[in-house]
């Protein structure tokens, strides 16, 4: 976006060919470079035109017809600006930047509209040193250097570091007072400029801001609901994590529950362990198959905790010569059933409630019922504002948050009627549809609050 302030420059088309150079041809032990015609001086007979010889033209010279200009999109642009204005509210990024903020009271920081009425440079200084911004005024003009290069012969002597930029809603003679302050920049809100917001594209500008500008920013720019008065159809880009913690995010219950633990083992087989896998299979095979499928290995008493599966009669027969006895029982009618009593590595002397961790949940009724109003509390305060708003995503996550980690205790205190409701508004969270979506949440508040009665 710099690049558009840029103004054409070229060296002149003549430059190098203002001679009537000649090449001299073959024959005559010289280059076939254009030489200079006449006698009588040194210039006679040297090299021209070329841009190896003296006073010859560049390679390649500069046109004036490059392409100086680049044209961004007005989305982009104003996404830049929005972006630019965000980053100045956040003092990790505008100390980043190396402004001196250590006594400002606030970021971002608004002043009255009186200061719009300031027209002296002295009442100005007064103004900033108040409000504890001077100390960035005078970084800035201690920084004052000689350009390195060329730069200096052109009209560009020294440079600067960026100070304050005042930012204000009408102009009484505020951007005279403060035009004059090294490093300080003045700027109206309806013309705000992303170089001056971001100078050298590192967001963060120590901006002070008027009353009246900081008003007029939701009518200038709308917001992520309500459109723009002065851009057509625009409204601020919606965040696309409604959480940035990353960190947080992988590290939550809700994801570390589902995620696989890290595998550490190798799966990789050696030459003996592969040798005895074929053998269990071949000793496997001569059992028959109706045989093979209805019996079950389970552990006896002493080593229930070795046993992790129901193997097949070949590898019983293979293990059953060790130290540790095995039963062998007929397992067809429970599966038949749908039961499956193998429980994959579960001590199966505890009760089925404490195995599956209900027991754990419900020990402590008053824990319980702290946390039922915990997860009370939540849903009044913020599932109301996601329906309102159609964030039907976050309401969906937020529901799950809420009442997931509660469904022991709430399946034990209201049976089945409060889960039936939770998963009403949850389909009417999936449809999108807001009326119903409400009449589901009033219903799910009520089935809470009935819950709750009963714990009282």
């Amino acid at each position: 976006m710099a690049k558009n302030a840029r103004q054409a420059y070229a060296v002149s088309a003549k430059a190098g060919h203002q001679t009537a150079a000649e090449s001299w041809g073959t024959g005559r032990a010289v280059s076939r470079i254009p030489r200079v015609p006449g006698g009588g001086t040194h210039r006679a007979g040297q090299g021209a035109f070329g841009n190896m010889c003296r006073g010859g033209h560049m390679y390649a010279p500069t046109k004036v017809w490059r392409r100086w200009h680049r044209k961004i999109n007005v989305n982009q642009k104003r996404y830049a600006v929005v972006s630019a204005i965000a980053a100045s509210a956040l003092p990790a990024l505008v100390m980043a930047r190396g402004h001196k903020i250590e006594a400002v009271p606030e970021v971002p920081l608004v002043v009255s509209d009186a200061a719009e009425s300031i027209t002296k440079t002295k009442q100005a200084v007064e103004l900033l040193k108040k409000v504890g911004a001077y100390a960035d005024v005078e970084k800035a003009k201690a920084s004052k250097n000689l350009r390195r290069g060329k730069g200096k012969m052109r009209n560009r002597r020294y440079v600067q570091r960026k100070g304050p930029l005042v930012v204000y809603g009408n102009d009484a003679g505020i951007s005279k007072a403060f035009r004059n302050l090294p490093g300080v920049e003045v700027a109206s809100v309806e013309r705000l400029n992303l170089l001056q917001l971001a100078p050298g594209g590192h967001l963060g500008r120590f901006c002070i801001w008027t009353k009246s500008a900081v008003e007029k920013l939701d009518k200038i720019f709308g917001t992520t609901e309500t459109a723009s008065e002065q851009k057509k159809g625009y409204k601020l880009p919606r965040h696309i994590m409604a959480n940035g913690d990353l960190a947080r995010l992988i590290n939550s219950d809700e994801i570390q529950s589902v995620v696989k633990p890290q595998t550490t083992e190798s799966t990789m087989q050696t030459v003996a362990q592969k040798a005895f896998a074929g053998s269990a299979v071949r000793s496997a095979a001569t059992t028959p198959r109706a045989a093979r499928a209805a019996v079950v290995v389970r552990a006896s008493a002493e080593s229930r905790r070795a046993v992790l599966g129901g193997l097949v009669a070949g590898v019983a027969a293979l293990t059953a010569s060790s130290a540790q006895a095995l039963d062998l029982f007929d397992d067809r009618k429970a599966r038949q059933a749908g039961f499956d009593i193998i429980y994959e590595a579960r001590d199966l002397d505890l009760p089925q409630g404490v195995r599956d961790g209900l027991a754990q949940a419900r020990e402590n009724l008053d824990v319980a019922k702290a946390r039922i109003k915990e997860a009370e509390k939540r849903i009044d305060a913020d599932l109301d504002a996601y329906i309102a708003k159609a964030y039907w995503t976050e309401g969906r996550n937020e529901l799950r948050r809420q009442v997931g980690t509660l469904r022991f205790d709430l399946n034990a205190a209201a049976k089945n009627e409060f889960l039936a409701a939770v998963e009403a508004l949850d389909l009417q969270l999936r449809k999108k549809n807001g009326d119903k979506a409400a009449a589901a949440l009033a219903d799910t508040k009520a089935k809470l609050d009935a819950v709750i009665a009963k714990l009282a």
